[in-house]
């Protein structure tokens, strides 16, 4: 696989980027590309790029690997560039729509790891982080009068390493729907040592997947969070993903660059 490079495209897949090269021992690249013929390159967050990703290929014998993160799939150069190049998945929801109406098949799923955090002052019990304004911060307010809940616009927040400050504060994360399971949200705050309380709306096997470490619930504001359940933590979470997943795509990944 000496041909092979994880390309990471926005801070927001930094992180994950390096977690995945020390996993599947794989050369990170950083700082400018300088890109050779027959070079292949897993790609993370491909859609804030995708314009000179496609360039690149018009210049430059490379093949692509698209880790897809995105869910809504609006722009016109991102679906061209996972149409001529392979693409891996998080989210079985995406998954679904990129084949019904997109012609698109997803050759196999990955999963976010991160960093664990330990050891932080939890002054939030609630935490929740949406991409707009949510009745749910007043319903919970009301039902829960002496817990401090925090709401934060996912705008407002500067960059990754203050998500992860944010969510490390935090006793219990609220996971709202939008678009998707949002596993990349999940599992960065079970990361960060929060419990978590989600939407379930998501394919069948995610949830029974996710039951054994997080809460899913129909309506998040009925959810009792005085409740002391336990769950399996973080660490068991990727041993659990690992065995499942990554053996299985080094496989499809060594096919790929023998093809």
């Amino acid at each position: 696989m000496e041909k092979l490079k994880i390309m990471s495209c926005d801070a927001s897949q930094n992180e994950y980027a390096v977690v995945l090269s020390q996993k599947l021992g794989i050369p990170l690249i950083r700082g400018d590309i300088a890109p050779k013929d027959g070079e292949i390159y897993i790609v993370l967050g491909g859609q804030y790029a995708c314009v000179g990703l496609i360039n690149l290929q018009k210049n430059y014998k490379v093949g692509y690997i698209i880790f897809n993160s995105e869910t809504s799939f609006r722009d016109k150069f991102y679906l061209q560039l996972l149409k001529s190049n392979c693409v891996f998945d998080c989210e079985q929801s995406t998954t679904d729509i990129l084949k019904k109406d997109h012609g698109i098949n997803v050759l196999s799923h990955y999963f976010y790891e991160f960093i664990k955090i330990e050891g932080t002052e939890k002054s939030v019990d609630i935490g929740i982080i949406s991409k707009s304004e949510t009745e749910m911060v007043a319903k919970l307010q009301k039902k829960y009068p002496d817990k401090v809940i925090r709401h934060i616009l996912l705008k407002d927040i500067k960059n990754p390493q203050n998500l992860k400050e944010i969510m490390s504060s935090c006793k219990t994360y609220v996971n709202i729907y939008e678009d998707s399971f949002n596993s990349y949200m999940i599992n960065q705050a079970l990361a960060c040592g929060c419990r978590v309380v989600s939407h379930n709306q998501a394919d069948s096997y995610t949830l029974k997947f996710y039951d054994e470490y997080v809460t899913t619930t129909d309506i998040i504001e009925e959810h009792d969070f005085n409740s002391d359940e336990d769950f399996k933590p973080y660490d068991e979470l990727i041993k659990q993903l690992t065995r499942m997943m990554t053996g299985h795509n080094h496989a499809i990944i060594s096919r790929i660059i023998k093809s």
